[in-house]
């Protein structure tokens, strides 16, 4: 019996944040087969949301929302 493995979708990873059109999508763990997520109003503020979604899902949805993905600041030494 063949197992049905989740491929990992290409272009997302733990730690990424994606502007959308008001709001940004920060990107906190990735699963096998999920992704855990923050919709913030901006980047450093508090969550309003927090889910987990199955990662083709975050995938499509990235890609509807025509969202961006913002350039992370390098870390402090």
């Amino acid at each position: 019996m063949k197992r049905n493995l989740a491929k990992r979708v290409p272009g997302i990873a733990a730690g990424q944040m994606w502007s959308l059109d008001n709001t940004c999508l920060q990107v906190v763990e990735l699963g096998r087969n999920t992704a855990l997520f923050r919709i913030l109003l901006a980047p450093g503020k508090h969550p309003l949301v927090s889910r987990s979604i199955p990662l083709d899902r975050l995938a499509v949805y990235l890609h509807a929302s025509e969202a961006t993905l913002l350039e992370t600041a390098a870390p402090a030494p």
